[in-house]
């Protein structure tokens, strides 16, 4: 929303959070030390 919001639609970022989420999901989505580290990385660029 705030990429269109700010007409600054990328499909990079898009991408890495998709990517992020696959992991998580693949991971059974169990909280663990790595998908704590993707979180907090996500929450730093959003």
């Amino acid at each position: 929303d705030r990429m269109t919001a700010a007409d600054a639609w990328d499909w990079p970022p898009v991408q890495v959070h998709v990517q992020a989420l696959r992991l998580i999901l693949n991971a059974g989505c169990e909280r663990n030390a790595a998908t704590e580290q993707l979180l907090k990385g996500l929450k730093a660029v959003a």
